[in-house]
């Protein structure tokens, strides 16, 4: 569920970011062509598509199968991707698109100049999601938390 939510909290914050900020350029200049390098956008070039990946893959998380993952991995590499590099090859012809290329990834959030800051953390987010899956889910391993930690709870 938190999923979901931070998922769609993602989406429609950069589509209400994107809106109002072309709005905003166009109201002074309105043959302006924007590059929106802020708020969201400027840690990622597609933070719509990221929250889309990370709202869908919350559904593919509640069925834990594999046959969702694989049907979303298929969507997601030829659908996503291609619209991805279409927009992509729009934003190189808007003016700064070369330092912006630099300062963002197309999807992933690039929070460093330093490629191996930005490896170590989505390293470290990945093994979290895995051990929480091995260890049964959220709500599991909070309960296994909880039971550890009364253990060492004195007794009145």
């Amino acid at each position: 569920m938190l999923l979901l939510v931070f998922g769609m909290f993602f989406v429609m914050c950069s589509d209400c970011q994107k809106y109002f900020t072309l709005q905003t350029i166009r109201a002074s200049d309105p043959n302006a062509k924007p590059l929106i390098t802020e708020g969201m956008f400027k840690w990622t070039r597609n933070p719509n598509y990221l929250g889309e990946v990370i709202a869908f893959s919350s559904f593919c998380f509640l069925v834990n199968e594999v046959g969702p993952w694989i049907v979303y991995g298929g969507i997601w590499c030829t659908l996503f991707t291609s619209r991805m590099i279409q927009k992509d090859k729009r934003l190189h012809k808007k003016a700064g698109s070369a330092a912006y290329f630099n300062k963002t990834w197309m999807i992933l959030p690039k929070f460093s100049a330093c490629w191996l800051t930005n490896e170590l953390i989505y390293l470290t987010a990945v093994s979290i999601v895995v051990g929480l899956c091995f260890a049964g889910g959220v709500e599991n391993s909070i309960k296994t938390i909880r039971d550890i930690v009364v253990q060492f709870i004195p007794k009145k």
